[in-house]
């Protein structure tokens, strides 16, 4: 198999690879090109490595060199611990679709130059002989044919992380703060699949490509899947015929009444099978971060905001504001009691009661409080616990301890909540009126 083939084949790896990550399959790529064939993994009788002409002993390139290694290593590592922050991967999921494809085109030209001798050899040949002066015609003529799969590579890994940063972004609208974890979850399984995928592509190239190819598919329908759902999620209004969500007590444009209304599911969804109860409607939708009138998704995390559809901001009013926090403090009782159960259990427990009480306690509240001041909050709980999760290893402790971590979250981020309804600047340092009602805690 001839370089270019094998960079064309690498490139339609790197496509799955890359629409993972940015920095960490290049860093892979990197340091199995500079250390792959004394690596006793079978990477050296690999035959990619052999079709890429990577051989034992060769001269570092700028892409192998240990300059280039320790940028790579750095970025992959900051890449990984800020997909475990819900705030920062949010960030990411929003440009980091851009990075991607440049990091996968300069990636095949990163093999491309390892792979070549002699084009590394000139290179060298032409710094040495004219300090640097004929260095820029030998790039060029270098470049110009791995230019061709690295474009090819470019392009579809931009295409592909579109639609998988389409995919989390859902994940990320419908819980923002990762309260179920499933978003830490997967990307942990990212984090493997664009280190360790690499390695298994050195491998078995046609085995790896078939998995990108399974995987590339599963994301496409997923997409598909999720626009026909939305399809179906809206109805026709009565009166004017804008489409309206199935969830929502009035049309958001002539106001008319959903003489349907379906219920709200755990993760703010339409449900189109069971009816919704008309009194508790408005404020399963508040606690979804979605309009009480319309249904429309709530952007920004604060409180005080105007819809986009219907115009309306619905913790304008006092008395919405305090029925609303009533209402998610009426599940305390009930919320503490599932986490006595399920804290009894040792360790194990723990985990699930946590998911619980941050679903249906706290996310109400934090999904409306900006991120900043959620980081803070966050990591001055999270010093709290840390004693208090340190108790259950004592068998039974967790019947107590996760109550109480529940208990001390709510009332934190209710708190806050209540302040940033009452100003949006500036957090009242004196007790809420709002507060002093019995229901609330």
């Amino acid at each position: 198999m001839s370089l270019l083939v094998g960079l064309i084949v690498q490139a339609l790896g790197s496509m799955g690879l890359f629409a993972s990550r940015a920095f960490v399959p290049a860093f892979a790529a990197a340091l199995i090109l500079r250390l792959g064939p004394h690596l006793p993994f079978g990477l050296n009788e690999a035959g990619m490595l052999k079709a890429l002409g990577i051989v034992a002993g060769a001269t570092p390139t700028w892409f192998t060199s240990n300059g280039c290694l320790i940028v790579l290593g750095i970025l992959a590592g900051l890449e990984i611990a800020a997909t475990k922050n819900p705030d920062a991967r949010a960030i990411l999921n929003e440009i980091d679709k851009y990075a991607k494809p440049v990091m996968a085109a300069l990636t095949v030209m990163g093999v491309a130059s390892a792979g070549d001798a002699e084009f590394a050899n000139s290179i060298i040949g032409a710094v040495e002989s004219t300090g640097g002066l004929a260095l820029v015609p030998v790039l060029a003529a270098g470049l110009t044919w791995s230019a061709i799969p690295a474009a090819f590579s470019a392009a579809g890994t931009f295409v592909i992380a579109s639609t998988r940063s389409f995919v989390v972004g859902l994940l990320i609208g419908a819980d923002e703060d990762d309260d179920v974890g499933i978003q830490k979850l997967i990307s942990w399984g990212e984090d493997l699949w664009a280190l360790f995928g690499l390695f298994f592509f050195i491998l078995f190239p046609i085995v790896m490509l078939i998995l990108i190819g399974l995987a590339t598919g599963f994301i496409y329908l997923i997409k598909w899947w999720v626009h026909r759902k939305e399809e179906k999620s809206k109805v026709p209004c009565t009166n004017c015929g804008e489409l309206m969500y199935r969830c929502a007590m009035k049309c958001g444009n002539c106001r008319t009444p959903n003489p349907k209304v379906c219920d709200v599911g755990w993760l703010g969804q339409s449900d189109t099978d069971d009816p919704a109860d008309m009194v508790t409607q408005p404020y399963q939708l508040a606690a979804a971060k979605r309009c009480p009138t319309c249904a429309t998704k709530l952007e920004e995390r604060k409180p005080r905001q105007k819809c986009v559809a219907c115009g309306d901001d619905p913790f304008e009013d006092p008395e919405f504001t305090k029925a609303y926090i009533d209402r998610i403090g009426m599940r305390v009782p009930l919320v503490l009691l599932i986490c006595a159960g399920l804290g009894a259990i040792w360790i194990v427990g723990v985990i699930p009661a946590v998911i619980v009480y941050r679903m249906t306690l706290v996310a109400p509240f934090r999904r409306y409080i900006p991120r900043g001041r959620n980081f803070v909050m966050k990591w001055g709980l999270r010093l709290v616990f840390f004693i208090l999760l340190a108790l259950q290893i004592f068998p039974a402790v967790g019947a107590v301890t996760v109550p109480v971590m529940a208990l001390l979250s709510f009332l934190v981020y209710r708190q806050m909540f209540v302040c940033m309804a009452e100003d949006d600047e500036e957090c009242a340092s004196k007790p809420s009126l709002i507060t002093q009602t019995p229901a609330a805690g």
